[in-house]
This record gives structure tokens, C-alpha cells and sequence, in this order.
């Protein structure tokens, strides 16, 4: 799981009104987007339309009993 760190337009998510738009805290990717590891690569490092990290990964936190 990716939470944002940077809002963004997905150039690569296009929806009726333009791109799926993605706000700081956001989880990425939506519910229903299957985005490739090399989408996920550009987002979260610098090879994007920012040119600077826009997701980071997030590690589940493991149950206890």
C-alpha cells in the first residue's frame, strides 16, 4: 500500500472530467486501478511530471493478539 505525499492529477487514470486526482494522505492506488510497477516506480521517485516523489510505501501493520 502507498499512502500520497504530494497531490497529483494520475495522467494515467483518466475519468469522465479529466484525471482521477490524488490529495496528500491519500492511499494509492484507488480502489479498482491496477497500476503497473513501473508506474508505481515514476510516483514514488522522480521520474514523473513533478519530478520529485509523489507516493511512499507503507508497511501494514501487523495483528496481535
Amino acid at each position: 500500500m502507498y499512502k500520497v505525499i504530494k497531490a497529483f492529477h494520475d495522467l494515467q487514470d483518466p475519468e469522465k472530467d479529466g484525471y482521477h486526482f490524488y490529495n496528500t494522505g491519500d492511499t494509492y492506488p484507488r480502489t479498482g486501478m491496477k497500476p503497473t510497477a513501473e508506474r508505481v516506480g515514476e510516483l514514488s521517485g522522480a521520474d514523473n511530471a513533478q519530478k520529485e516523489p509523489l507516493i511512499k510505501e507503507v508497511k501494514a501493520a501487523r495483528k496481535t493478539k
